[in-house]
């Protein structure tokens, strides 16, 4: 039977854990007093499979209750009305005499002049003595009861005092029994199941040995450690789940859980598993590099080169998403422009679709730290229009020179005059055959509308590139100025024009070479 141990303070609330089977009571951790107190409690019980919930009770030095007692039992009132209505079964609690347990615990941490402790850690050693003096007086308050009915008879009370004698000694004889039976249990199921000797022994012989296992044992995203030491112990890797539990409370603290596939066997011993999977969960993971300016055809490339599958990349990319960053995007839209381009860590076993998830957040992080979507809206345009106005000045021109751009470009659409963006046009021909000629510049006059930017009025029906941080904030603030214009020179710098006259004086200065086509 699984137990809880709460020592409740006013701040902090000392938290201890045992199992009767084996009766020693372990510190287990601190939960701080913040209004989230009885979740967490909750969720420790959980954790540890613990109907029951023992509490220390104090009292003053006649036995009697105090206003301590009444806050105690008030937090256990709460506690288990608190597991009521969010149908959270109801812990089975009993109130345990708790005097002087933080002097105690203090006194037995101040023994280890080696390791400086904190406040927190006299809680936890608190609730642990709590527990533990529940532990051993589990049949002590039987004879206790007894005793006090046989005292009716004056006349046995030598007898009765002879015969408690003899079962405190017994109990006592029977608790170093337990704790040397405990001791030697959890050396025996700490060790390996199988022998590494036996087992390499039968493997060169061309035998196989039932008893010799090896496993890919895998850790998902939220898996509790409880959870992962009944499957450690349910896959024959482990004697004991309670042994691997105790193990890690004691000798590994600071224990993390991380998703992956391990290489486990169960001629591993507790510890060998444990350090397995601490050591482990690097080697499990892949970086993933999205570029900003790249389209949906550069991600699904970079996708199949980490090694997934061309059905698993068209199957996630014709997903429906559900995304704050997706909000206004047509449903019939592509995810053009969404493959936030930035480097990305995954573990071995994650999906496509969580891929592109995290990138969306990245994206909407952006966006959502800048305050875009109300900038977006003060121009006129909604947050889908601002990613893809975003996009086409990614592929105009450097972040240096986005904010120019996107001044003339929002000039441009208030006006309503088209973009000239050629680098929406090539986007188009680029979809229509992806293996042109890139020297042939005819496309610029046979794409029709809505794509041909430099006689359709108006943004293109998608984005045409995954736009950088840099464009999304060009789109927001732009830079001051009425240009109506601009050309890329020779000199590989922007010219601006506020009339169709200047820009073609800029055009005959400055572009003689790029511009020959026009």
């Amino acid at each position: 039977m699984r137990l809880v141990a709460l020592d409740v303070g006013t701040k902090r609330i000392g938290v201890a854990t045992a199992d009767t089977a084996v009766p020693i009571a372990i510190p287990h951790s601190t939960v701080e007093v913040d209004g989230d107190e009885f979740a967490k409690i909750a969720k420790i019980m959980q954790s540890e499979g613990a109907k029951h919930l023992v509490v220390g009770l104090p009292r003053n030095a006649q036995g009697e209750e105090t206003a301590q007692s009444k806050i105690v039992r008030d937090f256990v009132a709460s506690l288990q009305a608190f597991c009521v209505k969010r149908a959270i079964d109801k812990p089975l609690v009993k109130f345990q005499d708790e005097s002087l347990t933080s002097v105690v615990a203090e006194e037995r941490l101040s023994q280890n002049k080696r390791k400086r402790y904190a406040k927190s850690d006299i809680d936890q050693e608190a609730a642990a003595l709590i527990l533990q003096d529940f532990l051993d007086s589990f049949d002590k308050n039987v004879l206790e009861a007894k005793s006090n009915q046989e005292n009716i008879d004056g006349k046995k009370k030598s007898k009765i005092r002879s015969r408690g004698i003899k079962i405190i000694a017994a109990v006592v004889a029977l608790l170093i029994l337990a704790i040397v039976g405990a001791i030697a249990w959890y050396a025996d199921v700490t060790n390996p199941i199988a022998n590494t000797n036996d087992c390499e022994a039968a493997s060169s012989a061309g035998n196989v040995m039932q008893n010799c296992i090896d496993v890919d044992f895998t850790i998902n995203e939220g898996d509790s450690t409880s959870a992962i030491a009944d499957r450690l112990e349910s896959d024959k890797i482990i004697k004991s789940a309670l042994a691997f539990k105790i193990y890690l409370k004691l000798e590994q603290k600071d224990f993390v859980i991380r998703a992956g596939t391990y290489a486990l066997s169960n001629t591993m011993s507790v510890a060998e598993v444990a350090n397995a999977i601490q050591k482990g969960a690097a080697a499990e993971t892949f970086s993933i590099t999205f570029l900003p300016g790249a389209t949906l055809a550069d991600a699904k490339k970079r996708l199949l080169a980490v090694g997934y599958t061309e059905d698993e990349i068209d199957k996630a990319f014709a997903a429906n998403y559900s995304h704050p960053v997706l909000q206004d995007k047509p449903a019939e839209a592509s995810l053009e422009g969404y493959i936030y381009g930035e480097t990305y860590e995954f573990y071995k076993t994650a999906t496509v679709d969580e891929i592109l998830m995290r990138s969306f957040e990245e994206l909407y992080r952006v966006i959502d730290e800048n305050g875009l979507i109300a900038k977006y809206k003060a121009r006129g345009l909604s947050l889908y229009q601002g990613i893809i106005l975003a996009s086409i000045i990614q592929g105009e021109g450097p972040a240096t020179d986005q904010p120019g751009i996107a001044q003339v470009f929002l000039l441009r659409l208030q006006k309503a005059m088209p973009l000239g963006s050629d680098a929406v046009i090539a986007y188009a021909a680029d979809q229509i055959n992806p293996n042109r000629d890139k020297t042939d510049m005819s496309y610029l006059t046979s794409i029709g509308c809505p794509w041909n930017s430099r006689r359709c009025i108006g943004l293109p029906p998608t984005p045409i590139r995954s736009p950088g941080k840099s464009a999304l904030l060009a789109v927001a603030n732009p830079a001051a100025g009425n240009y109506e214009y601009f050309v890329h020179g020779d000199d590989g710098k922007i010219h601006y024009a506020r009339t169709d006259a200047e820009h073609q004086q800029n055009i005959k200065n400055y572009c003689k070479s790029r511009c020959g086509i026009l």
